[in-house]
């Protein structure tokens, strides 16, 4: 499912080459709601398929624990992020 990951400023957050987030996480915005991120550990980053140009993809994943204690494991691929999974 899609999300958005922003910094207290109201900034989207994204990972450079080297894996460095643009800022720290302060919350995600999930279907239109606003959860405040309360732990997060990453990025780890993903490279799958180099061989292939076609198919290759490099992305990040994060672990998030939201303000009402979900966790969550969301991938920020280029600019854009999804939620792979999430956890009560």
């Amino acid at each position: 499912m899609p999300v958005d990951v922003r910094a207290l400023g109201g900034e989207l957050i994204d990972v450079d080459e080297r894996g460095s987030v643009s800022a720290v996480p302060a919350y995600l915005v999930e279907s239109g709601r606003r959860r405040g991120i309360e732990a997060w550990a990453g990025p780890w980053p993903v490279v799958e398929r180099g061989w292939d140009a076609a198919r290759a993809r490099r992305a990040h994943r994060f672990q998030v624990v939201d303000a009402d204690g979900g966790a969550w494991l969301l991938v920020c691929e280029g600019d854009v992020w999804t939620a792979e999974a999430t956890y009560d």
